[in-house]
């Protein structure tokens, strides 16, 4: 039996898992990547779990009890904190020698009652790398006083809650090392992406985000520093081909730094194959939209931009700093320089939600639809009160009352609010409502789909892991869904082929035979003549269709020639393909 080696810091990032997708992008870029290179580089031995909530108690219990863990750290965010809370009072519990800290943005909201059902001895407030070697110095080297540390809460002795002074923000990223590639322990969920952030803070002050509140002024990483992380990342990645997620609020704030971070990543895309996510500012991308070449031209296949309304009150509440003029043109540059994939989300009960301000929203997003088709995706999601946000701390100079603040009621699928119009029941109707809307619009789209655009969801997510909604409203129809993952995989299409060398492929119907009346077959409502019947019969590919021509030039090509009924036979194989019913094969 193996005995593993003793460490001194565990660091746990867990969630319960609530959605089928969850666990496999759990974001990397919360910082315990760098917490764990930082505390290393003062020779301290650390690991990191990240995963399911009951996973991580088996994975602590093991660690503590058999590896002597001294010091377990948390993140927390809105969504994960009464896990966190648990999993915290159980280590205490359990194990009181063991010190445990929690950081991430949901700890600005740490009270009395954060503290007693967690039992933690300290949270980190703000960004956390320097308060956390301090931290470190205080507890494993005797150095320092608890309470002259700044950036941190914590109950004294005498039972009060101690905020002591706010730690500035770290101006320098460049200073702070790459991520831990090699810390994760084995039980850990791997993300199947690589993640990025290039940056921190906002200069925007919307008021449902904590970003701009929490983070402080913009920082951003040198071009040098990010890109030799991303090399770091691709060749460790152990995989062909990658998907990059870049996390930044502000990725399009500077169009001189974006677009030396776009070219290094074309000169990385020669050697490394990956495609990438990033978000974007609308308002930015209008004004500048050679952005958008630049990204595309570096492999960008999805956008996401900041919608959230389509009221234009609302979103001037909102302080979003973007018209819905701006919106659809941003849509429309992007459809037209052919971007793969454009999401955004729209929020349901937030600032001066009413009847009217939803269906302008629905409407709007139906417009967006219409000018990308094909390409907009959008998403309802429901206001969660972020702590330390204009709107939780103000909520009725927005119009909301918060019903449930701490979500107890809600896996992100039900509101946790109402308004003075609308009660929680109300806003979820109207959600559900939305997204009907949605769907079906979508859902009557996607006939309309260029061959090109529908390949780039199969190719997009077979390949590199990236998803989307049009990819399995294609798939619904298995046929097409077989003729695009034959494509991806080295089929070709008769409009890809050049015309001298067509009559030399092997034809591969897509469709299954089922329904014959004796002279003919329908497919899919299409009656098919016998000459159709017999080549679609012969695409079973085996046979070329020099093959398949010569076998029925005697029974159907009576006063033609060979080569009048080689060409009607290619035309009768370019309609199967159009419709998707058929691909080709050279071999």
């Amino acid at each position: 039996m193996t005995v593993k080696s003793s460490y001194d810091i565990l660091l746990v990032y867990a969630e319960r898992f609530y959605l089928s997708s969850q666990m496999s992008i759990l974001p990397d870029v919360n910082g315990l990547g760098i917490l764990s290179a930082l505390a290393n580089a003062k020779g301290y031995k650390t690991k990191i779990y990240r995963g399911e909530a009951n996973q991580a108690a088996k994975v602590l219990q093991t660690e503590i009890t058999q590896r002597d863990v001294r010091l377990v750290g948390f993140y927390c965010h809105f969504y994960n904190q009464t896990e966190t809370m648990a999993l915290s009072s159980f280590v205490k519990q359990n194990y009181p020698q063991v010190k445990v800290l929690i950081g991430g943005p949901q700890t600005v909201a740490a009270d009395k009652e954060f503290f007693a059902g967690s039992l933690a001895d300290a949270a980190v407030l703000g960004e956390g790398e320097e308060t956390f070697l301090e931290l470190l110095d205080f507890y494993f080297e005797d150095k320092r006083s608890f309470d002259e540390i700044t950036g941190i809460s914590f109950i004294d002795a005498g039972g009060n809650l101690i905020n002591t002074l706010p730690r500035p923000p770290v101006e320098n990223l460049d200073s702070l090392p790459y991520p831990e590639a090699n810390d994760d322990l084995d039980e850990s969920t791997k993300s199947s992406h690589i993640q990025l952030l290039t940056g921190r803070g906002c200069p925007y002050s919307c008021a449902f985000c904590h970003e701009g509140v929490l983070r402080g002024n913009v920082r951003l990483r040198s071009v040098p520093h990010i890109i030799g992380e991303l090399e770091q990342k691709l060749a460790m990645s152990g995989r062909k081909r990658n998907f990059v997620r870049i996390y930044d609020d502000t990725f399009t704030l500077n169009a001189k730094r974006l677009h030396s971070i776009c070219r290094e990543f074309a000169r990385l895309r020669k050697n490394h194959d990956f495609i990438w996510f990033a978000e974007g500012h609308a308002a930015l991308i209008a004004s500048q939209p050679e952005m958008i070449d630049m990204m595309l031209d570096a492999g960008l296949v999805h956008l996401q931009i900041g919608v959230e309304s389509g009221a234009q009150n609302v979103l001037d509440k909102y302080n979003k700093n973007t018209s819905l003029k701006q919106l659809e043109k941003v849509v429309a540059l992007c459809y037209e320089k052919n971007l793969q994939q454009l999401t955004f989300n729209i929020i349901f009960g937030g600032a001066l939600e009413t009847e009217e301000t939803i269906a302008q929203s629905s409407d709007f997003t139906l417009k967006l639809l219409t000018i990308g088709k094909g390409m907009v995706e959008a998403w309802p999601v429901h206001y969660m009160p972020f702590p330390a946000t204009p709107m939780t701390n103000n909520p009725k100079e927005y119009g909301i009352d918060i019903v449930d603040a701490k979500a107890l009621t809600s896996m992100q699928d039900y509101p946790v609010i109402q308004t003075s119009q609308l009660s929680r029941a109300q806003i979820f109707a109207l959600s559900k409502q939305f997204k009907q809307k949605i769907d079906g619009a979508m859902l009557g789209q996607v006939q309309e789909i260029p061959f090109d655009r529908a390949l780039g969801f199969f190719r997009t997510g077979l390949l590199y892991g990236s998803h989307s909604l049009w990819l399995p409203l294609i798939a619904r129809e298995t046929h097409k869904a077989m003729y695009y993952t034959r494509i991806i995989h080295g089929a070709v299409s008769v409009r890809n082929v050049p015309p001298d060398k067509v009559m030399s492929y092997r034809p591969m119907r897509t469709v299954l035979l089922h329904d014959y009346d004796g002279e003919g077959f329908r497919i899919h409502n299409y009656r098919l003549s016998a000459l159709e019947s017999a080549i679609l019969l012969c695409s079973a590919g085996k046979m070329t269709l020099n093959e398949i021509a010569q076998t029925h030039l005697p029974a159907f090509g009576k006063g033609k020639s060979a080569e009048e009924f080689n060409r009607q036979i290619v035309d009768i194989i370019d309609t199967f393909d159009r419709r998707c019913w058929v691909n080709l094969s050279e071999f």
